[in-house]
């Protein structure tokens, strides 16, 4: 950026400020040229602030894998450690089969739940 610049300033182009900043574009990295393609940039200056902030984000990618992460500063693990993991399926809501449908004279007003279904314990089935 910094040696466009100076060879800007020593040659006078008149050239229009959208076009000196494709060709500014042009002259960067790759991985530069592919974060700013589809983005819109009218001066230099705005150019230069957008190369500084992606300069200043690293390049990392998001694992897909979920993973526990242990903190610990002792050098001794604790292998009696429990993990429970779930597996998310399509379909249908799970429904306790303990849960009945409430008679519609008891039907509370509690307008915060989003499905219709209104549930209450069966206490027949219980100890």
């Amino acid at each position: 950026m910094i040696r466009f610049k100076n060879a800007r300033s020593r040659c006078y182009v008149s050239l229009p400020e959208s076009e000196v900043v494709k060709i500014a574009v042009m002259g960067l990295g790759f991985y530069m040229r592919r974060k700013l393609l589809n983005v819109h940039i009218p001066d230099l200056a705005h150019l230069a602030e957008r190369v500084r902030q992606l300069r200043s984000k690293p390049f990392t990618r998001k694992e897909k894998a979920a993973y526990v992460a242990m903190d610990s500063s002792e050098e001794e693990f604790d292998f009696e450690t429990e993990v429970d993991l779930a597996k998310l399926k399509k379909g249908p809501p799970y429904v306790c089969s303990l849960l009945k449908k409430l008679p519609s004279n008891e039907k509370s007003n509690d307008s915060k739940l989003k499905s219709r279904k209104k549930y209450s314990f069966d206490i027949s089935k219980s100890d």
